[in-house]
């Protein structure tokens, strides 16, 4: 007994060094290593009622230009995935608003270089359903968010839109942040 239980401490173990080992290489391989996607709020402490509002922040820190999004658009390059401390995801209120024009959507950053944008993430227009889009950011208590960025469309719109700079596509996870409302 007390040999099969010191065994599967070893392979828990083992187990656990493989992940870790598999994660660090993953993360520093890729479009992860070329580009850093950031989501930090304005504040961490927001009142009831009052906008939720986010700067996204994407940087290059590979050594050739890379197009990217840089209006950031909310569930179509930038998907949030917001939790309540219980766990209960967030809800989309209203509409997705489509992007008019895809071309001005995408910009050219050279190596160093980032681009910026601080957005409204809360419900706006919740009393209009056809104008509303957002989070229902509205009960009190403590908020983790976790984002991704991603460019959706397929590898073709943009060797036709930029041939010479690569795109980067994503996936990109920020780092988990937390907020309360109260």
């Amino acid at each position: 007994m007390k040999t099969r239980i010191l065994f599967g401490i070893i392979i828990l173990a083992l187990a656990s060094s493989l992940a870790g080992f598999a994660q660090e290489n993953t993360a520093k391989s890729g479009e992860e290593s070329k580009l850093a996607f950031v989501i930090e709020p304005i504040k961490t402490i927001y009142e009831k009622g009052e906008s939720v509002e986010f700067t996204f922040r994407l940087a290059n820190r590979s050594d050739g230009k890379v197009l990217v999004a840089r209006t950031f658009q909310l569930a179509h390059f930038v998907t949030l995935d917001i939790v309540n401390a219980e766990g209960k995801r967030v809800e989309w209120c209203g509409r997705i608003a489509g992007q008019t024009d895809f071309a001005r959507a995408f910009v050219t950053i050279s190596p160093g270089e980032s681009v910026s944008k601080k957005l409204i993430v809360s419900c706006v227009n919740k009393d209009d359903r056809s104008r509303a889009w957002g989070y229902s950011l509205e009960a009190p208590g403590k908020y983790v968010v976790t984002g991704t960025y991603r460019l959706p469309q397929p590898e073709a719109f943009f060797k036709k839109l930029s041939p010479n700079v690569p795109a980067m596509r994503g996936p990109l996870s920020a780092q988990p942040i937390t907020i309360e409302i109260r």
